[in-house]
């Protein structure tokens, strides 16, 4: 898979996030607490990532990880009524995704990312470590935030700036629910804050994510 140059912190995690017609990349880092994305620009091929969308020339259904269901809920979730600029107001939510990752899912998301971490795959390993199962990646959590909102703002829209912090780890079985609200809305940028939980209500992962939104009669 191709991946695309660009300039950015060691530590960061990056998504990259197409215009029309083109896919995500994600770029993996485990090392850093506070994910930011940085320098986004579109991604040169049809290569898939670890988060994506459909692209405008691809008319096959999109399939989702083993284990994971969509609740679609708001304004722009269902069909193709996506938001356009004038569409969102701040308080509005986007929409909320449920996924109840499983170890296949885990590994999977190992190889897709050539992780070869016996912690996101191997149960005894994972107790070892004083873990009750594998855990689920940094990066899984984030790609899962990420999903939400690219799946919300659709094809035309373009996410400008994301990132997220890993607060509590989860493992296959859990259900993670991610839901967002619009916090800020500046002529085409809209600014979304994310959060991920667990059935607890523990918070796995917060986000933050910056679209720009396309005009209604683009």
């Amino acid at each position: 898979m191709p991946i695309p140059s660009t300039r950015v912190s060691p530590s960061a995690g990056d998504i990259l996030r197409g215009g029309p017609g083109r896919r995500c990349v994600v770029l993996m880092n485990q090392s850093s607490r506070d994910h930011t994305l940085l320098g986004v620009r579109p991604s040169p091929g049809p290569g898939r990532g670890a988060v994506s969308s459909q692209s405008s020339r691809d008319k096959r259904p999109k399939r989702s990880l083993p284990g994971s269901t969509v609740r679609r809920e708001g304004r722009a979730i269902s069909g193709t009524a996506y938001p356009a600029v004038g569409d969102v107001a701040v308080g509005d939510p986007i929409g909320e995704l449920v996924v109840t990752p499983t170890e296949i899912t885990l590994f999977r998301f190992s190889a897709l990312t050539w992780n070869p971490h016996r912690i996101h795959f191997d149960a005894p390993y994972a107790a070892t470590e004083g873990y009750p199962g594998p855990l689920v990646h940094a990066h899984l959590h984030g790609s899962y935030l990420a999903r939400l909102v690219v799946e919300w703002a659709g094809p035309r829209a373009r996410l400008t700036r994301f990132r997220w912090q890993n607060r509590q780890y989860a493992i296959p079985g859990d259900e993670l629910r991610i839901t967002g609200t619009v916090t800020a809305v500046d002529g085409r940028l809209v600014d979304c804050e994310l959060v991920e939980t667990n059935q607890r209500g523990e918070t796995c992962a917060p986000g933050w994510a910056t679209v720009e939104l396309p005009e209604c009669d683009a």
